[in-house]
């Protein structure tokens, strides 16, 4: 009988063999080997997570902590101790603003001015920066530093960043200036320039008054002590809405 004519098998027909593993061997020989590697490193980004999350949390509730004691702060004595003990904080700078706001009200120029100034150091832009700078000009008209309140109130007419509000505003308080000091020429400038900002503005009607009017003659008294109108006894005022 003849033998039946059978394949041979690839051990012994000489045929190399495919032993090359397949993608589970891999990842189960790439897990037996880095084992303790990826342990650690998930243990880390678990710890990294929850300290973050830990983190978040805390800074969260110092904040509200800070909110809660400036809300309850209710003198100008109070807000200055508020802002020496959360010195950098905004609602320090806010906590500054308020403070010169009532030394300005109260006619103590030079105290206002130095409390404008720590609201600018904390505050440095944005419409409440630009009410500090307003702020911090008229201060200084009052405290006799003439030269700096009016360079002051002029930055903030040309600063086209500026709020227009606080630029109408500033811009009108020049020309209150300059009617005291008997410049025509001034006042109708500055008038023009303040119906370029905004001529819808009440502070447009109020300089249009002025340049209507006579302007009175200056004597040295107005040139070296001006009066310019204040925001306690000028309309509209600008005001911080703190929601206290």
């Amino acid at each position: 009988m003849s033998k039946l004519n059978h394949p041979e098998s690839p051990a012994t027909s000489g045929e190399a063999v495919n032993v090359t593993p397949g993608f589970e061997e891999k990842l189960h020989l790439f897990w037996d080997n880095n084992r303790k590697g990826l342990l650690a490193l998930c243990v880390i980004v678990l710890v990294a997570i929850v300290a973050r999350g830990g983190w978040d949390y805390w800074t969260a509730q110092q904040e509200l902590e800070v909110q809660k004691n400036y809300a309850a702060m209710s003198s100008p004595e109070k807000l200055k101790s508020f802002a020496e003990t959360n010195a950098g904080h905004t609602l320090a700078g806010v906590a500054c603003l308020q403070v010169a706001d009532a030394a300005y009200a109260a006619g103590k120029g030079t105290e206002a001015v130095s409390a404008y100034q720590s609201a600018l150091k904390i505050i440095s832009s944005g419409s409440v920066a630009d009410r500090a700078s307003l702020g911090l000009a008229m201060a200084q008209l009052l405290a006799g530093q003439k030269s700096e309140g009016e360079a002051g109130l002029q930055r903030l007419v040309d600063g086209t960043s500026v709020s227009s509000g606080v630029r109408v505003e500033a811009a009108y308080q020049l020309v209150s200036l300059a009617y005291s000091a008997g410049q025509a020429d001034k006042v109708k400038a500055l008038t023009d320039q303040i119906l370029q900002i905004d001529p819808a503005s009440p502070w447009a009607q109020r300089a249009m008054s002025r340049q209507m009017a006579d302007t009175p003659t200056a004597s040295p008294a107005a040139v070296t002590a001006p009066a310019p109108e204040t925001p306690a006894a000028a309309d509209p005022v600008i005001k911080l809405n703190l929601g206290k």
